[in-house]
């Protein structure tokens, strides 16, 4: 071979080699596609998430931070306890998730964001495709018992709604003036008028032949019997507590009560209130506001002893609707958005271990 013929073959190799050498590096191993892929989730989805963990924490400022009327002592099912004890979570957080009341939820919470961070950012190695699994699966774990724990919302409306409205019940019971003693009727003579009285039944009284029955148990086959002199019970209408225009209502009820019977300090029309325009203004928890606004005047109000019940079964009422309105503002599950940005960050990471590390060897 000639010198000319052995300088084209070496130009041709050497051509060759540095063609074949950007396509090898074009294709890097399988945990470097994984790394290249975790630093663009560091950048998008735990970025995301460093955001919304600065807005969960920091809460509403705006909010009082605790019950402006505080729940009395009293007796409470399991179920009311249940949601009181929700309510006061979301009160003490001032809006923010339940969870975040709790020190132990909020550092688990905190600590899974950092590991995430740590992990998002590590360098390149040959194993770092491997364990992501287990590794997912213990974080998952561990964020579960922040979120996992949480009740059902509606039904702790629903257990908060009823003692809400039993509540109202007891406060207008209790304000209702007690009933004046009636004059005797006038003496008649008893053997005139026996024929007017109803008889009572007695033990030589069969019930099945008496057909004025007032007291009894005693039931055909139609059911318990009746007095038809006497109309049946109407159904009591419940009090409407599911919209914040509702419960702007039911405190006006309650307020109109203690201003009649002076139990609440002088009230201007502006602490009264309108629970149409409040319930449609721009301001986000009207309610809130609203008994914000009037617990300074109950404060102030001495009242005497004898309207001592009334007062406290006022308080119970106002107490009963604000942790209603607390629990009726509740974050719908899922709708939590610290939480929503950790599990939008794991299913980021578990789809580029699927799509990169894809190694066979």
């Amino acid at each position: 071979m000639t010198m000319s013929a052995r300088v084209l073959a070496v130009a041709a190799l050497s051509t060759l080699l540095v063609a074949a050498a950007p396509a090898s590096a074009a294709e890097p191993s399988c945990s470097g596609r994984f790394h290249a892929a975790l630093s663009s989730i560091e950048a998008e989805e735990y970025a995301a998430l460093k955001a919304a963990q600065t807005i969960a924490f920091k809460g509403d400022g705006a909010m009082p931070g605790a019950f402006v009327f505080a729940p009395p002592s009293m007796p409470r099912s399991r179920e009311e306890m249940a949601a009181l004890k929700e309510a006061n979570s979301l009160a003490r957080g001032r809006g923010r998730p339940a969870w975040l009341a709790s020190a132990d939820s909020r550092w688990l919470a905190d600590r899974v964001t950092s590991e995430l961070g740590d992990y998002l950012s590590q360098e390149e190695t040959p194993f770092l495709c491997g364990g992501v699994v287990d590794y997912l699966a213990l974080l998952r774990a561990q964020i579960a018992r922040v979120g996992g724990g949480a009740t059902d919302g509606e039904a702790l409306v629903t257990v908060q709604a009823k003692a809400t409205r039993q509540a109202i019940r007891a406060a207008e019971a209790a304000a209702r003036p007690a009933p004046s003693p009636r004059y005797a009727p006038p003496y008649r003579n008893l053997l005139l008028s026996i024929v007017d009285f109803r008889p009572s039944r007695g033990l030589e009284r069969d019930p099945a032949i008496d057909p004025m029955q007032t007291n009894t148990t005693f039931k055909d086959f139609q059911g318990p019997r009746i007095d038809p002199d006497l109309p049946p019970l109407a159904m009591v209408a419940p009090i409407p507590l599911a919209t914040d225009a509702d419960r702007l209502a039911a405190i006006d009820r309650l307020i109109a009560i203690a201003a009649a019977r002076d139990l609440v300090a002088s009230l201007t029309e502006e602490d009264m209130g309108d629970a149409e325009e409040e319930a449609d203004a721009p301001e986000q928890r009207p309610v809130l506001a609203r008994l914000a606004a009037l617990q300074p005047a109950f404060a102030a109000t001495t009242v005497p002893a004898s309207e001592a019940p009334t007062r406290r079964a006022l308080l119970a009422a106002l107490s009963a609707i604000e942790a209603l309105d607390y629990l009726a503002h509740r974050p719908a599950p899922g709708g939590d958005p610290m939480l929503a940005a950790i599990e939008r960050t794991f299913t980021a990471i578990e789809s580029a271990h699927t799509t990169s590390c894809d190694c066979r060897n």
